[in-house]
């Protein structure tokens, strides 16, 4: 009985949030636990939007369930838990950790809104490369699934055989037989990307030297590696390849830089004031 009157509050809570006028008049709680009420919109509030009015229904149930869940445990807690001392300055310490977060986050977008620049990038990149030394073989190039017994397999190894490969001819042929194909020609990407798609034996420092593709065959396909281009294990990542990621460490530096400068600060201004009152001070 009252799993089919909760099942109702929630498809009821659902509705009101996707136009049910029920509780545009009388808005009630959707449950009670003791002191605590769940009101549609707090329902609301924890749904994801665009979902249809039978999801709506399912998750405004599940939501009001974990909601007297929660409360229900919660009153037990306060029943049976009996340091309160230690929770109040535990939550105080949160609240206060909080505060300054925010306070931190507030400053950081007023003070510090001028993005890296490429060029200082560009600089820690040339001044320390050693840092970014390639653990296995970087490529750029397209990978392709080949059906078993498929014709295509022969005129692809036709062209990747030659010494000079002519990309508009792979890719009519990619086309001609409406092949399963992923590239990579745009970005550097490690061989562990391909190696876990059918390449399992494909070693992750691999040196294609003058081969310009790779294969695997396993009943249902063969796997190929078509490579324009490549760079070792153990010589220095690109540029394009970590700048990004340069780029974000540099960002994040640049905000422990101002939070650390912004707290020393603080720190003297304070003494200087007087405001920080030290033992010291208070026995002269």
């Amino acid at each position: 009985m009252f799993r089919k009157a909760f099942s109702a509050l929630g498809i009821c809570g659902a509705l009101a949030l996707t136009g049910c006028s029920f509780f545009d008049y009388n808005v009630k709680p959707l449950a009670k636990v003791g002191d605590a009420s769940l009101y549609p919109d707090d329902v609301k509030l924890g749904l994801a939007a665009g979902v249809s009015a039978e999801d709506s229904a399912r998750l405004a149930e599940a939501y009001i369930k974990n909601w007297c869940v929660e409360q229900l445990m919660y009153e037990k807690a306060k029943d049976n838990v009996t340091d309160l001392d230690e929770i109040d300055l535990l939550v105080e310490k949160y609240r206060k950790s909080l505060m300054i977060y925010e306070y931190q986050l507030q400053l950081i977008g007023q003070n510090l809104n001028r993005p890296i620049s490429t060029s200082e990038v560009q600089k820690f990149y040339t001044d320390n490369k050693e840092l970014y030394t390639a653990q296995e073989t970087l490529f750029q190039g397209l990978f392709l699934v080949i059906p078993a017994k498929s014709v295509a397999l022969g005129e692809l190894r036709a062209q990747v055989r030659q010494s000079d490969i002519n990309m508009m001819e792979i890719d009519r042929v990619i086309n001609k037989y409406s092949l399963k194909v992923k590239y990579y020609d745009e970005q550097w990407t490690p061989l562990a990307a391909v190696k876990r798609q059918g390449l399992f034996h494909l070693s992750k420092s691999h040196d294609f030297g003058r081969t310009h593709y790779v294969e695997e065959s396993d009943e249902e396909n063969t796997y190929m590696l078509i490579v324009q281009d490549f760079i070792l294990a153990g010589a220095p990542q690109p540029f394009d390849y970590v700048k990004e990621r340069i780029s974000n460490m540099l960002n994040e530096q640049r905000k422990a830089d101002y939070l650390r400068d912004l707290s020393e600060k603080l720190y003297k201004d304070a003494k200087e004031s007087g405001k920080i009152k030290f033992a010291s001070q208070d026995k002269k």
